[in-house]
């Protein structure tokens, strides 16, 4: 089950032969699901998100929306280069700010933020 905007199914993950870590989801009709986070984590108190998620942070951010808002969590997001300004503009529009990050990878970028 991986974390999304919407709920879907019918997706796999495809991944690099030499980065498994670096799988991106399909559309292929797999095994694989994806859930809004606010559903799964619905009442439950969150103090930290950590998203290492090739390129779904974005959406999986939007699917936390009520989670986030409620419960105002510390998160370490990676970041994919394409969807930086995006990011930077949610972090602003959240009222979070960025307070330090790390570049391991020229394709990404590690951000700690916090409320």
């Amino acid at each position: 089950v991986g974390l999304s905007d919407v709920a879907a199914s019918g997706l796999s993950i495809r991944a690099p032969e030499r980065n498994l870590g670096g799988g991106r989801i399909i559309e292929d009709g797999g095994e694989l699901q994806t859930i809004r986070g606010d559903d799964a984590l619905a009442g439950k108190q969150v103090d930290f998100i950590k998203m290492d998620i090739e390129g779904m942070e974005l959406r999986a951010l939007a699917g936390l929306e009520q989670t986030i808002a409620r419960c105002r969590p510390v998160m370490f997001i990676e970041v994919d280069n394409a969807n930086a300004k995006e990011f930077h503009d949610w972090v602003a529009a959240k009222e979070y700010r960025v307070e330090t990050s790390f570049r391991r990878y020229r394709s990404n970028v590690n951000y700690l933020v916090i409320p």
